[in-house]
């Protein structure tokens, strides 16, 4: 996943002008589009929100915020929320190192590979706890327990091949570097 150690590091590719900039108008429209639908969800939880508190409702911020940031309601399942808690947060860094590697600087060499192995552990845990969800979701389904709806694995099984071609991504650009 740190196919974006590059950018910060002393890499031959953006010394000799061939990649400036690795966010397309395309890859803009992309995020636009997730971000629009996580709004929608945002939007949609609301009104399920206030709609099931009623009049007790109160506006607590610091509570939006822990919910949000994190998961104190989903933690109360400690494996469940810790692999729930990953892919969040990963999916966070790995946003801001994008935003940040639009920017023209190059850290030096210890640092980026420093950043570059932090990014393949933040990767590492996300394809783990991807890999929890989906194998939560089979043995539910052999199961016959309450079962998680279908809904939940296509979307699992598509950051699942995110991921891996993050890390092959990778792999061949150090192959090619090295």
């Amino acid at each position: 996943m740190a196919a974006l150690s590059c950018l910060f590091q002393n890499c031959p590719i953006l010394k000799n002008g061939g990649i400036k900039q690795l966010l397309t108008v395309f890859d803009l429209l992309l995020i636009a589009i997730a971000l629009i639908f996580m709004l929608t969800g945002f939007a949609r939880r609301w009104i399920f929100w206030v709609n099931s508190m009623g009049d007790s409702l109160v506006y607590d911020w610091k509570g939006l915020a822990t919910y949000l940031l994190l998961h104190k309601k989903i933690m109360k399942r400690r494996a469940a929320g810790m692999a729930h808690l990953f892919l969040f947060w990963a999916f966070i860094v790995f946003m801001l190192v994008m935003v940040l590697a639009q920017f023209d600087f190059i850290l030096p060499s210890f640092p980026g590979k420093m950043l570059s192995m932090l990014l393949d552990m933040i990767g590492l845990a996300l394809l783990i706890s991807i890999g929890f969800f989906i194998n939560r979701y089979i043995r539910k389904k052999s199961n016959k327990e309450k079962t998680i709806p279908n809904r939940v694995l296509i979307p699992s099984l598509i950051i699942f091949c995110i991921v891996i071609t993050g890390f092959l991504a990778e792999g061949a650009r150090l192959s090619i570097l090295n």
